[in-house]
């Protein structure tokens, strides 16, 4: 009888050790899964990031200088864009050689 109930509870113990590395084994691969799921989500996001705005040439708008005299000029590229005063602050452009003033509509 003895020998019965070791075996018996040999075999119970043994069971349930089965059971908890079961669990270890699932909750070890759904780490791996999610590893290997939020990885390259991660990094296509910053690649993603990087595309849509690093990328893009630096861009400025009125600089410190700009804004303490008033913010009346920037530039931007061959184009000069300024406030004329005397015409009632319309905007104007010219090119950076002085040709081509215009009044921005």
């Amino acid at each position: 009888m003895f020998k019965l109930r070791a075996v018996a509870r040999w075999a119970t113990d043994f069971g349930h050790r089965g059971v908890a590395e079961q669990t270890k084994s699932r909750k070890r691969f759904k780490h791996a899964l999610f590893g290997l799921i939020a990885i390259p989500v991660l990094l296509g996001g910053a690649l993603l990031y990087h595309a849509l705005f690093e990328s893009q040439p630096e861009r400025r708008g009125n600089t410190v200088g700009n804004i303490v005299n008033g913010g009346l000029v920037a530039q931007e590229g061959n184009w000069i864009y300024y406030s004329n005063g005397d015409s009632d602050f319309w905007v104007y452009k010219m090119r950076t050689d002085g040709s081509g003033r215009q009044r921005v509509e």
